[in-house]
């Protein structure tokens, strides 16, 4: 807590840093993740393990809650947006159980698989924070024919099947069209810097919720 309060109090609006998770013989960690597009900067959080201040968190008006998946990404390319400072701390660290994470939760719906689910979420943070230019488009198709020779390498070495790799495929392709329409109806559905028309003032059924308290001295 003492990293998050000093950043926070230097001027930070947002601190995050590494995530400890328990592997045989002890943990892994993460390093600060940092990416530059259409001339934004910016620094990747993981939503388990970030503070915000009330400025920050109400200036986004919370997580686009459209995404099952990859709304801790998406808040940080809106923070990037903003201009917002977004600190890394190596000594603001947590320790997170392999229940916890993401992969074990997904996918939410049966009929969606994991792959879906990602290239759904990619293409509609991208293009609703950055639009639907060649650039932006490039650039996820960049991923998912990475992933697809990931995939294919896997196959060879027979730690995947050939079934697995077609199924991903027919996935990624019609959830990258979905998600690009959706990205392109959510920025036009909010046009300023905020780019959340799913946020904590449109949604009654939110996960992340908001108390108003009355406290009297």
């Amino acid at each position: 807590m003492g990293a998050v309060a000093d950043a926070l109090a230097a001027g930070a609006d947002a601190v995050t840093g590494p995530v400890h998770r328990r592997v045989e013989g002890g943990v892994t960690t993460e390093s600060v993740e940092e990416t530059s597009i259409c001339g934004c900067e910016v620094r990747y959080f993981d939503g388990g393990n970030v503070a915000f201040t009330r400025e920050a968190i109400d200036a986004l008006d919370g997580f686009d809650e459209y995404l099952q998946t990859g709304a801790a990404r998406d808040a940080a390319h809106r923070l990037a947006g903003m201009d917002s400072d977004v600190e890394w701390g190596a000594d603001a660290v947590v320790l997170r159980e392999e229940k916890d994470d993401i992969r074990h939760r997904l996918p939410e719906d049966a009929d969606q698989s994991t792959w879906g689910l990602k290239y759904r979420s990619l293409a509609y943070r991208l293009v609703k924070n950055y639009g639907a230019s060649a650039r932006v488009m490039a650039r996820i198709f960049r991923h998912a024919v990475g992933d697809a020779f990931s995939v294919g390498a896997d196959v060879v070495r027979g730690e995947a099947k050939l079934t697995e790799w077609a199924a991903a495929g027919s996935a990624v392709v019609p959830n990258i069209w979905t998600g690009s329409q959706d990205g392109i109806s959510a920025r036009m559905a909010d046009r300023t810097p905020r780019r959340n028309p799913n946020g904590v003032s449109a949604r009654m059924d939110r996960t992340m919720v908001r108390h108003d308290c009355n406290v009297r001295e």
